[in-house]
Parts: structure tokens; sequence; C-alpha cells
């Protein structure tokens, strides 16, 4: 294996994140505004629901997805040396073991770390790598100081923000390394332009998924306004908070909750 990674690679745990980056933002909101609703204080969660969908949905397709796009890039992206641990007979390298494969699945629990010691050289590939570890590290943060501080809801928007701005950068990585388009072409490290016009991707990447996530937000207080009175107590009788918010229900005051349901 000569080449050094591939477009599907970097394409796909892009697509993964974005995914999971998005279910934890509508998890985030409605645990927000539901916990206003029902008056109680705002609790994070390490995962959430999705109205009628079983509580494990999101850890199986934690589980499955992540193994999904590993396979497809092992097989689009790596032909001939995905079947076997072992370089195959007639290489230079036969019968050792073909590294990045061996140890593919224990790089999930050290992706941080792999990330900051994965040397590169020309200038804007490192610059594209560099980048990418700063959102894993922020991510990992985030997530930490959730742990230490549950009842923040700026911290669970953090955690969520990084995942998707984690997710767009593996998309403009793709696009820069891949894609052989002209304005990222450094002629063997002579032009610095490409190298200084990453870190202004990025920013713009940030802006973006900033208002986008604002966006999200105003679209969420406006549901949720419209689900007060009548309609928010059927709401919650329909079973479509999560579970940590009926248990708050359950412990708010009575006249709370009588005054919420004849707002």
């Amino acid at each position: 294996m000569t080449e050094g990674g591939s477009w599907i690679g970097h394409f796909l745990p892009g697509v993964v994140l974005g995914i999971w980056g998005i279910w934890t933002m509508q998890g985030v909101f409605r645990n927000f505004f539901n916990s206003r609703r029902i008056k109680a204080q705002y609790l994070s969660q390490a995962t959430y629901t999705l109205w009628r969908f079983p509580a494990r949905s999101e850890s199986v397709c934690k589980l499955l997805l992540p193994v999904l796009a590993m396979s497809l890039e092992l097989y689009f992206a790596h032909l001939g040396g995905w079947r076997s641990v072992l370089c195959p007979a007639g290489t230079a390298r036969a019968g050792r073991f073909y590294g990045p494969h061996c140890f593919l699945y224990l790089a999930l629990l050290c992706k941080s770390l792999l990330m900051w010691l994965h040397k590169k050289h020309a200038p804007l590939d490192s610059m594209v790598h560099s980048i990418l570890l700063y959102t894993m590290v922020s991510t990992a943060a985030f997530a930490l100081a959730e742990a230490v501080h549950p009842r923040s809801f700026l911290l669970s928007c953090g955690r969520v923000a990084s995942m998707l701005i984690q997710s767009a950068w593996f998309f403009a990585a793709t696009s820069i390394m891949f894609e052989r388009h002209t304005a990222w072409d450094e002629e063997d490290g002579n032009d610095m332009a490409p190298v200084m016009m990453a870190p202004v991707v990025f920013m713009a990447s940030i802006v973006v998924i900033s208002a986008a996530m604002f966006a999200a937000f105003l679209a969420f207080h406006a549901f949720h306004n419209n689900v007060k009175g009548t309609r928010g107590c059927s709401y919650e009788q329909a079973g479509l908070l999560d579970a940590d918010s009926h248990s708050a229900a359950r412990t708010s005051p009575p006249n709370a909750r009588d005054t919420n349901c004849h707002v």
C-alpha cells in the first residue's frame, strides 16, 4: 500500500459524523425546550432517542455505520489487499502484515492520538490534517466538559458544533486532497497560497455551521411555542419526551405542571 488514503476514505467519515452531529443536535434542542416547557432544569444526555424509535437506536447506528464505512473503503479503495491481513504472494512485502488494515479497528479507540502522530511532510497536507486534529480534540474536550457540567446547554451545543465541523472538514479534505483542483496545487511546495487558504475555508465552515445551528434552534423554538398549552400536554402524553424528561416532569411541582397545561 503506497497511496496516502483515498477519496472515499475521507468522504465517508464526513457522512457518518454529519449524521451523528445532526442526530445529536435535534436531541439536545428537544431536551432543552422540553425542560423549559415542564419547568425543569436542563440535563445533558450521552445519547438521544428520536420519537418512537427504540432507545438503543443511536447505539446500534454508532456500531454499524463506522463498520459499514470502513468496509466500503476496504472494498473500493484498497483493491487486492483488503481480503487478508497478509500481503499476497508475488509482492515485495509477501507474507508480512498489512499494517494499515491489521490495526484498523483498534484505531477507533485512539482517533485523536492517531491524528496527532499522523506526520505529513507536504505543507498543505500537514495543514489539512492539523485542522482535522483540532476538530477531533475539540469534540473530545466538549464531551469531557459536558460530563463535568451536565446541566450546561451551551456545552452540549459545543459538542454538536464540533462534530458537524469535523464532518464538514472531512468533506473539505476530500476535495482538497483528491479532486485535483488547480486552486489547491502547491507546485511541489513552491506555492504557499493553498496552505494559507485552507484555514479560511475552515473558518468559513465554522461560520456556516454556526448559522445553520442557529436557524435550527430558531425552528425548534418556534415549534416549542406552538406546542404550548393543550397541544403541549398532548405532546407529553404521546410519549415524545425522552425518559429523563418524563422523570423530570413527574418530579415537578403539581402547580407548575397544571399552569403549563393551561397556558
